[in-house]
């Protein structure tokens, strides 16, 4: 399974070089997002591996491609796609969302509010947002291998978050410095 993979390396390069590899981390994101929305949206359900592979690939290069020419829109929209596949996952956690429906007015608030951190805020947006589900991807993967308490999971994916900021705040400072 190419899953469990993917979402480890792509979480690693996510918590340390999100921002500074901005069209990497967008074509990462649109794979998962994209091999996601498979199950997620009804004609898609049930398509098999190699389906959900190619619906990855294309939305992934697709980000990467906005992201080396459009870098704010494709900023905006892997904040809106982060901010949904966030909300969709941590919300049920805590009883808010169905995981049945994660098109639903909470996810798509989360979703749009994560958007405009970016259009907003684009290098600590991108670095905030990479960091969070870099942490997040990595430890969905790695769960895959090794099982993790709720309370081990949260405190892991606080301190890889924390550590993805302090790295890739001070390659920014790094960057603007030369």
């Amino acid at each position: 399974m190419v899953e469990p993979i993917i979402r480890i390396v792509g979480g690693l390069l996510g918590i340390f070089v999100g921002r500074r590899l901005f069209w990497l981390f967008a074509a990462i994101t649109g794979f998962l997002v994209g091999y996601n929305l498979t199950n997620t949206i009804p004609f898609m359900a049930g398509w098999p591996d190699w389906g959900r592979i190619v619906a990855g690939v294309v939305l992934g290069l697709i980000l990467a491609g906005l992201a080396a020419v459009l870098v704010r829109l494709a900023g905006a929209l892997v904040g809106f796609a982060v901010g949904w596949s966030l909300a969709t996952w941590i919300l049920p956690q805590f009883g808010i969302l169905s995981g049945s429906n994660p098109f639903t007015i909470w996810s798509l608030v989360i979703a749009a509010v994560c958007a405009l951190l970016v259009l907003i805020f684009f290098d600590w947006g991108i670095i905030v947002l990479s960091s969070i589900y870099g942490a997040f991807n990595f430890l969905w993967g790695l769960s895959y291998y090794v099982s993790l308490g709720s309370t081990a999971f949260w405190v892991i994916l606080a301190g890889l978050a924390v550590i993805g900021l302090f790295v890739q705040g001070a390659q920014l400072s790094g960057y603007r410095r030369k």
